[in-house]
């Protein structure tokens, strides 16, 4: 399970950080903080980094565990508020549309490892050929 934006929220309530603060230190435009945390749309990966390495949180734990239920042990409240990088010119995906992406590299690896099977089956079939005339 995915708890990216559930824990992007957590951290930054924790931590006594309003969205406008983070707008305001990233230069995200309106309603993108909101957006991830209400999963209309997902960070960039460089985001989801940018957000680990300021919340001080491994990225695995940042997207598959869920931080509030951690329980006691682990404090996710920062020592200072660090700053965060510009918000990207890329432009933003909706979640639907970076797992369409995601499926369409996928695609392309499998139909490219397809390819390297039938070069690899006809060196096999040539080479059990010349071991067969010897």
């Amino acid at each position: 399970m995915n708890y990216l934006a559930k824990n992007i929220a957590y951290l930054r309530k924790i931590n006594k950080v309003t969205q406008a603060e983070i707008q305001a230190r990233t230069g995200f435009k309106p309603n993108t903080q909101s957006n991830w945390e209400n999963e209309v749309s997902e960070p960039a990966i460089d985001i989801i980094i940018q957000y680990s390495e300021y919340f001080k949180v491994q990225l695995s734990d940042l997207i598959a565990s869920d931080l509030s239920k951690q329980g006691t042990g682990k404090s996710y409240e920062l020592d200072s508020k660090p700053t965060f990088a510009a918000e990207p010119t890329t432009g933003y995906h909706s979640a639907e549309e970076t797992q369409l992406q995601v499926i369409e590299k996928m695609q392309q690896v499998i139909d490219a490892q397809a390819i390297t099977i039938k070069a690899l089956q006809s060196a096999l079939e040539h080479a059990e050929k010349r071991l067969s005339s010897l």
